[in-house]
């Protein structure tokens, strides 16, 4: 959408001047770090003289996951684009966060040892694979051709 700066209705997190730069010219090394630096469905907003940047943030935001939300004009004629950071790449933290997993046996882990720490979900969702502990992982994966709905499947055993 394109409008008027008075008109918008979004605050922004984090303001970011990109001037002439392009996602491939640099610009891509100061958004990201933006995206990170902030909370889910927390905005950014890029004031760009880079015409390209119309077409390429779009679509660089539903390849990452993040959400497009308009593009304004300023009066000079710069853009001025809103992003929305999406919920991906979050640290589950909740499950792990704080734990402290001392070593055994002269310093030597086992998955045993891990899985009682961290213990595994009952009854985890069938699009997790083989996703690493404490991942969150994307929507639209593949889904397994083998049951992943026992939590005692999922473990090697020792």
């Amino acid at each position: 959408m394109v409008s008027d700066i008075p008109n918008s209705t979004v605050a922004s997190v984090l303001a970011i001047d990109g001037g002439d730069l392009g996602l491939g010219d640099g610009l891509l090394a100061i958004i990201r770090p933006a995206l990170t630096a902030i909370g889910p469905n927390s905005t950014v907003t890029i004031l760009s003289d880079a015409s390209s940047l119309r077409n390429d943030l779009p679509r660089w935001c539903r390849t990452e996951h993040h959400r497009y939300l308009e593009r304004q004009m300023t009066p000079d004629g710069r853009d001025i684009h809103v992003v929305e950071r999406g919920p991906l790449g979050v640290p589950l933290g909740a499950a792990e966060s704080g734990f402290y997993l001392a070593p055994r046996n002269e310093s030597r882990y086992r998955t045993a040892d891990m899985t009682t720490a961290v213990p595994l979900s009952p009854t985890p969702g069938p699009n997790i694979g083989f996703s690493p502990r404490g991942a969150q992982v994307e929507p639209g994966g593949p889904s397994a051709t083998f049951p992943l709905s026992q939590r005692d499947n999922l473990a090697p055993p020792e």
